[in-house]
């Protein structure tokens, strides 16, 4: 129902495997959620499939350090999270214990040192966006989501959910790999298969 690309190495990647994913993707409904790393993926490999499963273009490194140096007194620069009208509507950032909530939790959650922002392709939504508070400058998009045949492809631009453990354990973190995984699935069970 979901698969989770991290930093692969292009040594890790067999010859046709993208090819494989792209299929699964398109015929089957497989949703794929690519965690970019600071390493290899994206920018480590020359894939045609790859590129086209990709939800993103232009890929933007950056470090909430280069925006607004932190000095040691005070807390560490971090970019948070902001949702979009689309985000707001979908269930892994519903993360309120009261579901009635429409609030934007992600906002008070433990913050990221780093991002991979990306340009969305046409017929991509902007799911969040990344910025630094005090901070002029534009918001950087970070999660993005394409429809692919009968799946569909997330660019989730940053590495650290964990970081949403500080002081709450499994809370948050927890609950929205969940609830991803069981809206991923639901979007499989809708494809259908033989």
């Amino acid at each position: 129902d979901l698969l989770v690309i991290g930093d692969v190495s292009p040594a890790q990647v067999d010859a046709g495997v993208w090819e494989l994913i792209e299929e699964a993707v398109s015929r089957d409904g497989l949703t794929v959620v690519f965690i970019p790393g600071r390493r290899d993926l994206p920018a480590g490999f020359q894939s045609t499939a790859l590129s086209s499963l990709l939800p993103v273009t232009e890929f933007r490194q950056r470090t909430a350090e280069q925006f607004r140096p932190s000095d040691r007194n005070s807390e560490q620069s971090m970019f948070r999270l902001t949702l979009s009208p689309e985000g707001f509507s979908l269930p892994m950032f519903q993360l309120a214990a009261d579901p009635t909530v429409k609030a934007n939790t992600l906002l008070s959650l433990p913050g990221h040192p780093w991002i991979y922002g990306a340009v969305p392709k046409p017929g991509a939504s902007i799911w969040a966006t990344a910025t630094i508070a005090g901070v002029d400058v534009a918001s950087e998009p970070t999660i993005i989501h394409q429809d692919y045949g009968f799946g569909q492809t997330v660019w989730m631009g940053l590495d650290s959910t964990w970081r949403w453990r500080m002081r709450a354990g499994d809370e948050w973190h927890y609950k929205f790999w969940g609830q991803l995984i069981r809206w991923a699935a639901r979007n499989k069970s809708a494809a259908g298969n033989d």
